[in-house]
């Protein structure tokens, strides 16, 4: 199963995230030799399945396969009904790792400048990550220690307190191969903000983040403007409830329950 292709943003990516690296490890990376690695293994199953049309299509298109089958990922939905908009707390989450590709920092920055017009939301960041230190500083460094809470790991249990209680789920990303974190939001009802991506193929979150149906989006690293779609969506509980009711229907349609078809189709 191949939940992320890397093509045209390969030596991006790897040129970014090797800089701190020796000089012959970041010239493998940045070199042909990756892309001829992954097309040579993507050659030895005789089924690939790909998570996203997304992600299908550059399987097919630009690495030549033939073999590659569609299969997304799933969700297990939540016990319903769940909270309306009208009994949620002024409170943003992000869940998922603290890295740099992450752009959590982003998050952050955006918070600066929400709770001027916004002073009691609340954001969430769950998770852990190489980013984890870098990211309490900042919190410190814009005085926003008491406006976003940086949680580390957590249990399932309070994972779903959050989602249950939060206003939207923040994806800053800048490369999601489909995102299983933002549809679990989705199925609580939770409208996705979610960054839109520089590469093609980064953008496997927008299988099924529909913007202005289930969700928002905005150029990937500009926290100003994550910052002015937050403040758009915390200023209008009619949105937040039109959203809402979308995002539950479209997670429900990646439920194990319909999931589970295909994958029964692809093994026999």
């Amino acid at each position: 199963t191949v939940h992320e292709a890397l093509f045209s943003g390969l030596s991006h990516y790897f040129g970014k995230y090797t800089e701190h690296k020796g000089a012959i490890t970041r010239a493998f990376f940045m070199s042909n030799f990756p892309f001829i690695f992954l097309n040579e293994v993507l050659k030895l199953p005789d089924e690939v399945v790909a998570v996203s049309r997304i992600t299908k299509s550059v399987l097919t298109n630009q690495f030549g396969l033939s073999n590659v089958t569609l299969s997304s990922n799933g969700v297990t939905l939540p016990e319903y009904p769940i909270p309306s908009m009208n009994e949620r707390n002024d409170s943003l989450v992000y869940i998922g790792r603290l890295a740099p590709e992450k752009r959590v920092d982003d998050l952050i920055s955006a918070m600066a400048v929400v709770i001027k017009d916004h002073p009691t939301v609340n954001c969430h960041i769950i998770g852990a990550g190489s980013d984890s230190k870098k990211l309490s500083r900042l919190v410190k460094a814009n005085g926003l220690s008491n406006s976003v809470i940086l949680h580390g790991y957590v249990s399932d249990s309070v994972k779903n307190k959050f989602l249950k209680s939060s206003r939207a789920f923040i994806l800053p990303s800048e490369r999601e191969g489909f995102s299983i974190a933002a549809l679990e939001a989705m199925s609580y009802g939770l409208p996705v903000i979610a960054a839109s991506p520089k590469h093609y193929e980064f953008s496997g979150v927008f299988e099924f983040l529909l913007p202005e149906n289930n969700g928002l989006q905005y150029p990937v690293g500009d926290s100003t403007e994550l910052a002015s779609k937050i403040s758009l969506l915390l200023s209008d509980i009619n949105l937040q409830k039109q959203l809402s009711k979308n995002a539950v229907t479209t997670a429900k349609k990646y439920s194990w329950d319909n999931i589970i078809v295909s994958y029964k189709k692809i093994l026999g």
